[in-house]
């Protein structure tokens, strides 16, 4: 069959519908998350805003997250206290810049953009940075050589989780057997201790219930902290 112009007229009316229904689909399934991330924060007595009113990269700018790209920011913010402790949820992205060369020497300017979702939960008292990770082929291969991250008493959680920490003595009393446990039995695996908060995130968007599951977890990991821990972290900056 010829291709004539009222072929292609229509082949390009198609593809012009089919692009407008997947922009219309993008923006109501946006809404629609954003409606129930308001309803979460809504039970569990918090604020949403589809903004950053609190700023959040800067807020929480000692977490290595925040710190990533070029250029960033956070959107949909669950925010607010409960119980005298604060918690904050929300989206975030970031844009890396890289520039290549071409055969004849033209520069060529190319953009990644991550996004992610993250969790926080405020500590009662801050504690040196331990930065939590998948374990991956790397990480094993560099333990071949002599080059180890943190070792810890559970076999499962050394091949699951690739561990550093500014201090090795706080990290042990602070990812104890329940915290271990915990971890291994959730579905999160990059998670950051440091200063007066925890933070659980994902280079992916979260859906409502995962965002309410990450906030469940960094609280449980908060309360399972020893009662000593803060004592000692006391002591040790008095002395």
């Amino acid at each position: 069959m010829p291709f004539d112009g009222n072929t292609f007229w229509f082949f390009i009316l198609a593809i012009g519908a089919v692009v407008g229904f997947l922009v219309w689909w993008s923006a109501k399934r946006a809404q629609e998350r954003r409606q129930a991330l308001a309803q979460l924060a809504a039970a569990r007595g918090l604020a949403f805003s589809g903004e950053d009113p609190i700023g959040v990269p800067g807020t929480f700018a000692q977490f290595e997250l925040f710190q990533r790209g070029d250029s960033s920011y956070a959107s949909n913010v669950i925010r607010g206290a409960v119980e005298g402790r604060n918690y904050c949820a929300c989206d975030f992205q970031y844009t890396t810049v890289t520039y290549t060369t071409d055969s004849k020497g033209n520069m060529e300017r190319q953009e990644h953009t991550t996004y992610c979702s993250a969790g926080i939960v405020e500590l009662s008292y801050p504690v040196p940075a331990i930065w939590l990770r998948p374990e991956n082929f790397l990480d094993k291969a560099a333990h071949l050589v002599g080059f180890h991250d943190l070792e810890f008493e559970s076999a499962e959680f050394n091949r699951v989780f690739h561990v550093k920490a500014e201090n090795r003595e706080i990290a042990f009393d602070i990812i104890n057997a329940q915290t271990m446990q915990r971890l291994l039995a959730s579905p999160f695996r990059h998670i950051e201790f440091n200063g007066s908060a925890i933070l659980i995130f994902d280079e992916r968007t979260w859906e409502p219930e995962t965002m309410a599951a990450a906030l469940d977890l960094a609280r449980s990991l908060v309360e399972g902290l020893p009662h000593y821990l803060f004592d000692k972290l006391r002591e040790r900056a008095q002395a």
